[in-house]
């Protein structure tokens, strides 16, 4: 079974930059050619980023659940043991045995059982078992295997993680579709 896509984060339209750089005394003011601290001036200045920028963190705060959190410090940046009080909950247990019931306790990954869940994303409404679709059942050496290179270091990039699991499943879905079980 396919992985499901991770929902895209939202993009500002031409009309909230606009409406940034506009309002923004500090960007408005500010040009190729302005110079700061009688400083060097500064070419690359880009008020067009600076207004994505501001739209970025002012739309996350307002909506967090549209937003990718894809790393598990981010989802809990405050409180070392939050993540793994998290996952000693009545509210992780319950979206854990769901999750592991829904894909009938078959490892995405290969055909042992799954006993585990691999968060692909931490956005609050995953975290309060709102959404799903980022949730996926293995077994504990796939889930390490997605989660560790090698070298046995964790894995820091979520993009290199998301490409060793779509293989992983890729590879298992072949098998399948070949007369595997």
């Amino acid at each position: 079974m396919p992985l499901s896509p991770i929902a895209a984060d939202p993009e500002p339209t031409e009309a909230e930059i606009a409406t940034i750089i506009t309002g923004d005394k500090m960007l408005s003011s500010l040009d190729e050619t302005t110079d700061v601290d009688d400083g060097p001036p500064f070419p690359s200045f880009d008020p067009r980023g600076m207004a994505r920028v501001e739209w970025y963190s002012i739309t996350q705060r307002r909506t967090p659940d549209d937003f990718l959190v894809p790393f598990v410090e981010w989802a809990f940046p405050d409180d070392n043991n939050g993540y793994d009080e998290y996952l000693a909950s009545p509210l992780w247990k319950a979206i854990r045995a769901r999750v592991l019931k829904s894909a009938a306790y078959k490892c995405a990954c290969c055909p042992s059982r799954a006993t585990e869940v691999h968060h692909r994303d931490y956005r609050p409404r995953v975290l309060r078992g709102e959404d799903d679709s980022p949730l996926v059942a293995l077994c504990r050496n796939c889930h390490h295997e997605v989660d560790k290179d090698s070298n046995d270091k964790a894995r820091s990039m979520w993009q290199e993680k998301e490409a060793i699991l779509a293989k992983m499943v890729r590879r298992e879905d072949s098998w399948i579709a070949q007369g595997g079980l």
